[in-house]
């Protein structure tokens, strides 16, 4: 059984010489538990009540008290107004019932603060001395535990069972009834805390194990899913371009202007006629670059697929990693909180600003990391997935990333902006024009091994910007160096 019995309840309360002190402050540390700090001439007395099932309970709390909550919730609030500074007179176990009434006397007003005990229906209720309840920690319309409503209902109580229990009957009531032997140190509420302390770190310990377990096997299967998308696309891009082109060079007296096709004899097997297709308003060697550009960035491609093999093969290894320490029983970090938590706590920014240019036009914020060191930054810290990154082929310069709203697309104005000031932030500065990478966040895959701010960009547009200087300087005008 992992809720107190009314025996239990009674030894606690036999403990807690609370009468007439005062209750100095009410504080919620988390959404399941409340402490009252109270005082009296020469001793302080700090009672825990947690409310989350299964692990219901009242007892005294002598480790150091935990932070409170920033913004004290609708019932501490009410607690903290209309009994902080009152006198507690009496506390007592209504029956049988595991609810412990705490009676308040505050400028001559009179108040009960009821602790119901139960698993399935833990509540604090704080009602006035004629039985109206003033507010709940849960409001449970369905029980009659809301404002206005009479506290506490006659049916809450119920009659004794019949006495004329059969003798095993009556014996399996008793052992129900019995006062656990706790293991631990100190008196019975110093054992009941560290009772109920190590279930909960159990079942905190297995629930964690749990959520671990599954976001692993989530993010491996995500990785399994990458890695055989990827394997296809290299399997299929396999190309015989750069061969096209040798085969039209050599045959470029067959050639002329306006065929849109060339049978030559194939040099792999010479007893095959291979057939050529061709830009009609391209000449042969024309036709035969535009095949090595073809071959040429192919080769790109499949360059940068082999540093997304490489990428994925590295967080295989990390997942795969951390699900044999799960399996090994370790719970160090980061399986020390749950993954929401650490996601979390790996995505803070912490007390650091960020670096960059950051310019708002609403409702479009550009930011521009003017070196490596602050695009890389800015890359690890602040950009999500769907927004824009801009970068100057072929010249080195800044990173400059676009956030706009989501789900809506980026007019081409806000594009020549962002683009604009990558050029302003490049070895191109002084240039008329230049060409410019664009694609989305999620498609940058950093270097293995490289330099900070180095990334292999996938899916990329071409982006022709003219210099604009009206255009750079409103834009410069918004900035936060401004």
């Amino acid at each position: 059984m992992k809720t107190l019995n009314h025996r239990e309840i009674d030894a606690i309360l036999a403990e807690l010489a609370l009468e007439n002190m005062a209750l100095r402050r009410v504080r919620q540390a988390d959404y399941r538990r409340i402490f009252f700090e109270f005082s009296g001439p020469g001793k302080r007395e700090t009672i825990c009540v947690t409310l989350s099932p299964p692990y219901v309970r009242l007892h005294r709390f002598d480790e150091p008290l935990p932070k409170a909550l920033p913004r004290p919730p609708r019932f501490a609030a009410v607690l903290k107004a209309r009994l902080e500074g009152a006198r507690l007179v009496h506390q007592e176990q209504l029956g049988q019932e595991r609810i412990v009434r705490w009676e308040f006397h505050k400028g001559g007003e009179i108040l009960f603060l009821d602790a119901k005990l139960w698993a399935n229906a833990a509540n604090l209720i704080l009602s006035s001395k004629s039985g109206c309840i003033i507010d709940a920690f849960s409001r449970r319309p369905n029980r009659q535990e809301i404002p206005g409503a009479c506290w506490p209902p006659q049916e809450l109580f119920v009659e004794k069972k019949r006495e004329d229990l059969r003798d095993g009957a009556a014996t399996i009531q008793k052992k129900q009834w019995e006062i656990r032997s706790l293991p631990g140190k100190g008196d019975w509420n110093s054992r009941v805390a560290q009772y109920f302390q190590k279930l909960e770190e159990n079942d905190d310990a297995k629930s964690r194990r749990r959520e671990w377990t599954t976001h692993i096997q989530k993010h491996l299967k995500a990785l399994e899913l990458r890695q055989a998308k990827l394997e296809a696309s290299a399997s299929t891009d396999q190309s015989q371009e750069g061969y096209w082109a040798g085969l039209i060079l050599a045959n470029q007296h067959k050639i002329h202007r306006g065929d849109q096709e060339v049978e030559v004899t194939d040099w792999q097997n010479p007893d095959a006629i291979l057939c050529i297709p061709l830009n009609p308003a391209l000449n042969a060697v024309a036709n035969a670059e535009h095949y090595f550009d073809k071959q040429r960035r192919r080769e790109g491609a499949l360059a940068r697929l082999q540093e997304e093999r490489e990428v994925l093969e590295a967080e295989h290894r990390h997942w795969s990693h951390l699900a044999q320490r799960l399996v090994e029983g370790s719970l160090e970090a980061p399986f020390d909180a749950p993954p929401h938590q650490q996601e979390k706590r790996a995505s803070k920014v912490g007390e650091k600003p960020l670096p960059g240019l950051w310019i708002t036009k609403p409702p479009y914020l550009f930011v521009v990391g003017r070196n490596a060191k602050e695009s890389d930054e800015i890359l690890r810290r602040w950009a999500r997935g769907n927004d824009l990154w801009f970068h100057v082929r072929d010249y080195a310069g800044s990173h400059v990333f676009l956030r706009g709203m989501r789900g809506k697309s980026i007019p081409l104005e806000i594009m020549l902006d962002a683009g604009t000031l990558a050029m302003r932030h490049s070895k191109a500065k002084n240039l008329s024009s230049a060409d410019l990478y664009c694609t989305a966040v999620k498609n940058l895959r950093r270097v293995k091994g490289g330099k900070a701010g180095s990334v292999i960009p996938t899916h990329e547009k071409n982006l022709r910007i003219t210099m604009d200087e009206k255009r750079l300087k409103r834009l410069l005008h918004n900035s936060n160096q401004n």
